[in-house]
């Protein structure tokens, strides 16, 4: 959870931008869910959320299915937690893992 200080609202409209992100973003500002952002600009309104004074900003980032196997190759069989029926990547188990997150920059738009 990130605090945001907003000193006045005004009639200004705030927006989020999250700059990068990999793949999925679900917003939620002050326990009110925003929405689900999954293509750029990955921006959302927040002004209806958002209150002067400090914000509990809260961004959950989904990962991709991709990393999730590569990650599970590392694990001993028994521990891992993700599996397929087709084996991908069994042959490649170092194959890097995608970008993957919120890799910004987060902004606070007006």
């Amino acid at each position: 959870m990130i605090q945001v200080a907003i000193l006045t609202l005004a009639v200004m409209l705030y927006a989020s931008s999250l700059g990068e992100v990999n793949y999925l973003a679900e917003v939620m500002v002050n326990d009110q869910p925003l929405g689900v952002l999954w293509k750029p600009p990955f921006r959302i309104d927040i002004t209806d959320a958002a209150k002067a004074g400090a914000n509990d900003v809260v961004v959950d980032v989904t990962n991709v299915w991709k990393n999730w196997i590569l990650g599970g190759w590392k694990f001993p069989e028994a521990e891992r937690v993700t599996w397929t029926l087709y084996p991908f990547y069994r042959d490649d188990k170092d194959a890097p893992l995608m970008d993957s997150g919120l890799l910004g920059p987060v902004r606070l738009l007006s």
